[in-house]
């Protein structure tokens, strides 16, 4: 199966990145810069199909069924593979953002591995 790869960028002094509609993807792996301050990431997502326009509700942050953030624990460098139940839950979301836990100091790049769902 062919994989996408999705470049999400935290812009220096931030914490959430730029949005990519994902709803036809599965996301299987994130690969973070060297310099990436963050120890966990976090989703936000919106249904919306402009989410920043006017009339649009904005976004959400991804829970599960318990209402706990869905989380992946980042190091920097390495290629992580998400764990199948996080890859579930993740599954087609439209719009998401990628929420660093910590104010990343200079811009920083998340690599998102995803293979389209069927």
């Amino acid at each position: 199966m062919a994989k996408s790869i999705f470049e999400f960028t935290i812009a220096d002094g931030a914490t959430t990145s730029n949005p990519h509609d994902l709803r036809e993807y599965e996301i299987v792996a994130i690969q973070a810069d060297a310099s990436f301050e963050g120890a966990t990431i976090s989703f936000l997502s919106s249904g919306d199909a402009n989410p920043d326009g006017p009339s649009a509700k904005g976004y959400d942050a991804v829970v599960d069924s318990a209402g706990a953030a869905v989380t992946v624990t980042i190091t920097d460098d390495r290629y992580i593979v998400l764990a199948q139940a996080t890859q579930f839950l993740l599954a087609g979301l439209a719009c998401i953002n990628i929420v660093s836990a910590s104010t990343e100091t200079g811009a920083q790049t998340l690599r998102v591995i995803a293979r389209r769902c069927l």
